[in-house]
């Protein structure tokens, strides 16, 4: 459909930076690359409720921090399905399936779903919820 980008304006007079992958799926669900200390007081006017990681990197301490202090719940799925064999790969069945359990609770929302690039596993989720929204597959590619 659309790249996303946040527009120039008011939010960045007042030092907000988003993530430079950030998107708005749906209401009360966003989408980002791993966020920096940069994207903090951004992320802090989203009031969010969840974060969903989905890479088996670790996010930095300063963002761990600040999910902490302002009672954000992190679900890391991507730390949980890391497994170090050959066969391994970083999106599973199992990944997806809980994730989307996650993304479709309302108790979860505001709720930011991020991977390292904001693209690979997050994009894989996104592309399942779209197909539980009935998009087409030619929508879904675009």
């Amino acid at each position: 459909h659309r790249r996303w980008s946040w527009p120039q304006g008011p939010m960045q007079d007042r030092g907000y930076s988003p993530p430079s992958v950030f998107g708005t799926l749906e209401d009360g669900i966003y989408r980002s690359n791993s966020p920096t200390e940069q994207n903090l007081p951004f992320l802090a006017s989203l009031e969010l409720r969840t974060v969903l990681y989905l890479s088996p990197d670790v996010l930095l301490r300063r963002v761990s921090n600040f999910i902490t202090e302002n009672n954000i719940v992190l679900h890391n799925l991507g730390l949980q399905a890391w497994r170090p064999e050959v066969s391994w790969t970083p999106i599973s069945q199992e990944l997806i399936k809980d994730a989307l359990e996650i993304v479709l609770n309302r108790d979860n929302h505001p709720l930011l779903v991020c991977c390292t690039s904001g693209i690979y596993q997050t994009g894989t989720l996104v592309g399942c919820l779209r197909r539980l929204q009935n998009w087409t597959m030619t929508s879904l590619l675009d």
